[in-house]
């Protein structure tokens, strides 16, 4: 090996780490990868069994963020990509006890038609028309202040919007308080379009003006065979690139040497390393940043997080009496329900069910009910059955059934977050040769990961 070879440790196997070391490898350096568990993906994991596909972490990505669909393209996957299937594209919401279909013309919580929500139950005349006043009312002066989404829709489209758009909708995405998240740290395309045009609405309006004629596209993709499809290609592409990859290799501790660095795992010492990056979770990252700086530990700490669990349940078609005419179901907290949200996987993407079945995702968790955390698989299945029997009148006995848990694994990017994740940036990169990037901290949907790992390796690669 070349004695003038960049010599990279990733630390963390999810998709933020792997994507680093696939751009380091692909850039010449020599790499090696830590992860603490005995597999890679950290939240993707796809189980593939007597013909169901089970993906028990995220289920598709952004289609408007490319950077996932660009990296699956370099590692051969354009065949396995596919889109949500046009005739589910829908959503229906729980109100009242009842399904009412989400009516055509919100995007992103914006509306940008008026009579099909006067027409819908789902909305009151009072709360339409509030949410038309957005075309007339100011945009705010000052953007210094970091609003919280409860805060922004209010304010714009008014209470009736936070009810329904505010937790189920985008609080939902991260199983958060949407009093408590930043909206410039989960959605700042909403902060932007008020920015821009000084109004929601004609923010949208514009927006869909440039937009291509004819059908719209699918606003998320997947992979034919489930979302671990990407894992799996860049484990193999790391592998045959050279890369070293250590599973069951917790990174318990980072030791600098000169302008090196060596890691601790397992009880032993690495060789010398001229970069480290952390792509592990806030609590695991701070451990290692601490002895560095105190105070960025700190920050990476008070990082909240949730519990949540998926159940994943299948039935006969013909014992399933709604029409699945939709992705799924989201619940409004005022129902009172267990759960948050049903997909109807089996519709939303082709081919993730045998013939004649239908398989539901049900979900359960975040900030509003903390008690997942303690429940059993067993607890958590009878739930399961209880909000499809009670939702979609789903009496008979599933096919198959699976719990995915997720604990203390959801990031929750409250109010100030951007600020504090820019003061351990600013600190970070005073140390030298120390990068962090993953979920936790600039965004937590897949593209954003891939985005955080391109940029990473490049700043690392120029020598920033």
């Amino acid at each position: 090996m070349a004695a003038d070879r960049l010599r990279v440790a990733v630390c963390g196997g999810g998709v933020t780490g792997l994507t680093a070391a696939f751009r380091l490898l692909n850039a010449g350096a020599d790499v090696e990868l830590f992860e603490g568990s005995q597999r890679l993906g950290g939240s993707v994991l796809t189980l593939r069994r007597d013909g169901f596909i089970f993906d028990g972490g995220p289920d598709a990505f952004v289609a408007a963020k490319p950077q996932v669909k660009e990296l699956a393209i370099e590692l051969g996957l354009t065949d396995e990509l596919v889109e949500t299937q046009r005739e589910s594209r829908g959503i229906y919401f729980l109100k009242a006890g009842e399904l009412h279909r989400l009516p055509e013309g919100v995007v992103l919580a914006v509306p940008t038609k008026f009579w099909p929500l006067l027409s819908s139950p789902l909305f009151s005349l009072p709360g339409v028309a509030r949410m038309g006043l957005d075309l007339l009312l100011p945009k705010k002066v000052s953007d210094s202040d970091d609003e919280s989404i409860s805060s922004f829709l209010k304010r714009r489209l008014g209470q009736e919007s936070v009810e329904l758009f505010g937790e189920p909708l985008l609080a939902g995405i991260y199983s958060g308080d949407p009093s408590q998240l930043s909206l410039k740290a989960t959605f700042p395309q909403l902060v932007g379009l008020e920015k821009a045009h000084g109004s929601l609405v004609k923010g949208a309006l514009a927006a869909r003006a440039k937009a291509p004629k004819g059908p719209a596209p699918s606003v998320f993709l997947s992979f034919r065979r489930g979302m671990a499809t990407l894992v799996e290609a860049l484990e193999t592409s790391i592998q045959n690139k050279g890369g070293r990859v250590h599973l069951g290799a917790a990174v318990k501790g980072v030791e600098r040497e000169g302008a090196g660095f060596h890691l601790l795992s397992n009880g032993t010492r690495s060789e010398r390393f001229d970069h480290v990056v952390v792509a592990t979770p806030a609590r695991a990252a701070a451990e290692l940043f601490e002895p560095f700086d105190a105070e960025v530990a700190r920050h990476l700490r008070r990082i909240p997080h949730v519990s949540t669990a998926a159940c994943h349940l299948a039935f006969k078609r013909d014992q399933v009496p709604h029409p699945l005419d939709a992705s799924g179901i989201l619940f409004m907290r005022s129902e009172g329900r267990d759960a948050s949200a049903i997909t109807f996987m089996s519709t939303k993407w082709a081919g993730r069910a045998p013939e004649g079945t239908a398989l539901f995702r049900v979900f359960f968790g975040g900030y509003a009910h903390p008690e997942v955390r303690t429940m059993s698989d067993s607890d958590l299945l009878v739930a399961a059955r209880k909000e499809l029997r009670d939702v979609l009148r789903i009496e008979s006995t599933p096919l198959a059934e699976e719990v995915f848990r997720w604990n203390d694994c959801r990031p929750q990017p409250v109010r100030g977050h951007l600020a504090r994740l820019e003061e351990v940036q600013r600190r970070l990169s005073a140390l030298g040769g120390l990068s962090l990037c993953g979920g936790p901290y600039d965004g937590v949907g897949l593209p954003d990961c891939v985005r955080q790992a391109n940029s990473v390796v490049a700043k690392l690669l120029s020598g920033g």
